[in-house]
């Protein structure tokens, strides 16, 4: 009985197959080391003089994109896909800078999460401080802080649940005029 090897191009064949399981394997371990399944982040701890190096040195769990914004909302922006904030199923944390410096910051959490997020809110920073409808779109709820407030809307809409924090400056130029 003749005994077959195997030939030496099969092996190496093999061989290469094996290191792209290995390195596509760990890629995907790296990229969910990257991009964390959950972020928590104390609103009253943000302040409109932290600065977009101060953001990304600050949250070193999340795989911030940076870039420019030049709009409305801000001149550079960094932001990251997220799947839970604080407990809740999200989409995306948003950071919004002017000038170098925090101007806002936007989860943006799952419809289905609007009574955990009211909730949350209520629990972490107490009761409604201001309930707002601006001249245009839906009524909101705000919590005033020090150094900022977080403002998210008083009524569930259909496709949408976000938490959003402005910094001092911006809360008086956007909401308390």
């Amino acid at each position: 009985m003749e005994k077959k090897s195997i030939s030496p191009r099969v092996l190496a064949l093999f061989g290469m197959v094996v290191i792209s399981i290995i390195y596509l394997y760990s890629n995907i371990e790296a990229e969910n080391i990257d991009n964390p399944k959950e972020i928590t982040i104390d609103f009253k701890d943000l302040n409109g003089d932290l600065s977009e190096s101060d953001i990304v040195s600050k949250y070193t769990e999340l795989k911030l994109s940076c870039g420019i914004e030049p709009s409305a909302m801000a001149e550079r922006y960094c932001y990251s896909d997220i799947d839970r904030f604080d407990g809740m199923n999200a989409r995306l944390i948003a950071f919004f800078f002017e000038k170098g410096k925090l101007t806002q910051m936007k989860v943006d959490l799952n419809e289905n999460e609007y009574e955990n997020t009211i909730r949350y809110c209520l629990q972490e920073y107490g009761p409604v401080s201001k309930v707002k409808k601006p001249d245009r779109g839906e009524q909101l709820m705000a919590w005033v802080f020090k150094d900022g407030m977080l403002v998210t809307s008083k009524e569930k809409s259909e496709g949408q649940n976000m938490l959003l924090w402005l910094s001092a400056n911006k809360m008086f130029q956007a909401f308390l005029k």
